[in-house]
């Protein structure tokens, strides 16, 4: 009995700070560079931090010169002595077009409480070579005045299998040479590795390099490894040069009939050479996969701020473990596109429950799904209906349950959903944090919703 008694009072110490939670602190904002000063062929990362808010706006602005590239939000939460507070941070990756000296203004971040700003931030941007954190593909190209064009590329290391790397990838043409237009971005010369496709209109550009003006393309992409190992990497672009030729002789007497080099020159027409221009040889490592679990790609560019394009999902399902893609792109045209390329065993599930029917027009084979928690046969009857054939009795439950899969994603998932859970007398416990209980009025709804369901709450 004094045992139990023990216990009991040990456990109400343990949970005494938990019922005397302070309100949160403040809200307050840190952005911070990794480097003040880098290469125009390198990148720095920029972190923004919030402190006091379980969510948060960031209005970014355009800067001439500079190209922001979201790398992805994550959160914590800090306990410390009974109180708490909760942080956001979002990094990106900066990538200059070039050299210079650039301010970052201030960042003005909007939460439910208030709108912060964060300080701003001056850097320089230096030529290549020129900076202290020149990176290493750098070192491997001397750029002199008899250099026609070459490619530069980001800097690549160890990656682990299917994991995406970002990349820029820069071709540089000297002016003192006439180009003919190009007719295709640079293609991958790799095995193991797959590239994102290349936009058709890269940027456009002008470095001095060594005294030497460049006309510079430069295109963003992304590298992923599908296989273990160290892959050697090379990037080659087709190109044509034009070049001028003299004027042949016409006359009679022999020698040129203007016995002038410019004319010549000027009448003798342009002679087009084929040329291919090709970066140095890197190496992109790829760790081992660590499981022999399937594995299902998940597919949600609005909580990565990062599409898995169909060619990046075509290549990984190569790897023999990775047996499916769960796609909440919304975009039904790359789900398509998706089912298309990949092999037939391979599975697209529907990652949004609100176009479950859609994706399964296109191709997919199911769904993975929030509202299934709640309406497990409903869901399961929607699918089973497309594949006997009954295509209306799809469509009407789809279009039935588009009202209670509304309330259950009117706040940000799983609050919603565990919340009907709870109410529908399935225990499955408290929110933890960051997630706080729903809003008043929005708990109405989703009481509103399980109702008009048949539930009796």
């Amino acid at each position: 009995m004094g045992q139990r008694k023990f216990s009991a009072l040990f456990i109400c110490f343990l949970l005494l700070p938990l019922f005397s939670l302070p309100a949160r602190a403040e809200v307050s904002v840190e952005a911070s560079l990794s480097s003040h000063s880098f290469p125009v062929d390198s990148a720095a990362k920029l972190t923004i931090t919030v402190t006091g808010t379980r969510s948060a706006e960031i209005k970014m602005k355009e800067i001439d010169g500079l190209q922001f590239h979201s790398q992805g939000q994550s959160s914590r939460i800090n306990i410390i002595n009974g109180s708490y507070s909760s942080a956001i941070s979002n990094l990106y990756l900066i990538q200059p077009l070039q050299p210079g000296t650039y301010t970052i203004p201030p960042i003005s971040i909007i939460t439910g409480k208030a709108t912060v700003q964060t300080e701003p931030i001056t850097f320089e941007v230096t030529a290549i070579g020129q900076g202290h954190q020149s990176s290493k593909q750098n070192k491997n190209t001397s750029a002199g005045e008899n250099d026609v064009a070459f490619i530069l590329v980001s800097e690549i290391d160890r990656h682990y299998t299917g994991e995406i790397v970002p990349l820029r990838i820069k071709a540089y043409f000297n002016r003192k040479y006439q180009w003919a237009p190009i007719s295709s971005p640079p293609a991958l010369k790799a095995d193991g590795v797959v590239m994102s496709p290349l936009s058709n209109e890269p940027e456009q550009s002008q470095e001095q390099l060594k005294g030497v003006i460049y006309h510079v393309l430069s295109w963003n992409t992304t590298l992923s490894g599908i296989k273990a190992g160290r892959h050697p990497v090379l990037f080659e672009l087709d190109a044509t040069l034009l070049l001028r030729q003299q004027q042949r002789s016409r006359s009679p007497f022999g020698g040129s009939p203007f016995n002038d080099s410019f004319f010549d020159n000027f009448f003798g027409g342009l002679q087009r050479k084929p040329i291919q221009v090709t970066s140095p040889e890197l190496h992109f490592e790829t760790i081992a996969k660590s499981v022999e679990l399937p594995i299902i790609l998940y597919n949600v560019p609005g909580r990565t701020s990062m599409n898995l394009k169909p060619s990046m999902v075509a290549e990984l399902a190569k790897i023999d473990n990775i047996v499916a893609v769960k796609e909440a792109s919304g975009d039904l045209a790359q789900v398509a596109e998706v089912a298309r390329l990949v092999p037939d065993d391979f599975a697209i599930y529907s990652g949004n429950d609100d176009s479950i029917l859609q994706l399964l027009s296109v191709g997919g084979h199911g769904v993975i799904s929030v509202l299934a928690n709640v309406c497990p046969q409903e869901t399961h009857d929607l699918v089973q209906n497309f594949f006997d054939g009954d295509i209306e009795g799809a469509r009407k439950l789809q279009l039935d349950m588009k009202p209670l899969i509304d309330a259950l994603f009117i706040e940000v998932n799983p609050i919603p959903v565990k919340t009907a859970m709870n109410l529908l007398g399935f225990g499955v416990g408290n929110l933890r944090l960051p997630l706080a209980e729903m809003d008043e009025k929005n708990l109405e709804v989703l009481k509103q919703e399980l109702v008009n369901r048949g539930f009796k709450l």
